[in-house]
């Protein structure tokens, strides 16, 4: 450090610490009038009585698009007896990962893995096959 940019740095630092502190100390202060407002407000009868919505819209999505996914046939876990169509939409829609590496497969090597899920429907096992097969 040269002995014109030490004064500078400290300098810097201090201004640093003076509006850290003088920031938290208003947000204190913002916070303990919002406590004191708060406290003297009195809820009506009517309004506690009302129902509340969801706060989150999260598992109705989810219920939603769980039911949508059985009313299309969808499959959500691995099962004997898949076509091929059926075998490509599970990854997709459950391994997006595995799926991506599985459809920069070339032909052959996706027909290997179909085989390899018949003879063990294993998900991580197939998933390893797919990973396998990807590397070549």
């Amino acid at each position: 450090m040269t002995g014109s940019s030490a004064p500078a740095l400290c300098v810097l630092v201090l201004l640093w610490l003076f509006t850290g502190d003088s920031l938290a100390q208003s947000n204190g202060n913002y916070l303990e009038s919002l406590k004191d407002e708060a406290a003297s407000l009195n809820l009506d009868r009517s309004a506690q009585s009302v129902e509340k919505p969801p706060v989150s819209g999260l598992s109705t999505l989810t219920e939603q698009r769980n039911a949508d996914a059985e009313h299309a046939g969808a499959i959500r876990e691995f099962e004997s007896g898949l076509t091929v169509q059926q075998f490509e939409t599970l990854l997709k829609h459950n391994y997006i990962g595995s799926y991506l590496f599985y459809k920069r497969l070339n032909d052959a090597e996706k027909a290997e893995v179909y085989r390899y899920y018949q003879q063990n429907p294993n998900p991580k096992q197939v998933r390893e096959k797919i990973l396998e097969l990807s590397k070549n």
